[in-house]
């Protein structure tokens, strides 16, 4: 399934970007890099990582 951008956001990436515009697009050829983020305002990282899902 390919990915479908919308050609207002397409355009206005290829203005902001420039010359960088085909890294950019090249980007969405690659598996997405996932991640998560803690707020240690509530919960160390410590206890975070002792947490079992």
């Amino acid at each position: 399934m390919a990915l479908q951008l919308p050609s207002p956001f397409l355009a206005k990436m290829k203005s902001l970007l420039g010359e960088n515009y085909d890294n950019f697009m090249k980007s969405y050829e690659q598996a997405p890099n996932a991640g998560i983020r803690v707020n240690t305002l509530k919960i160390s990282r410590e206890e975070f990582m002792r947490q079992e899902y």
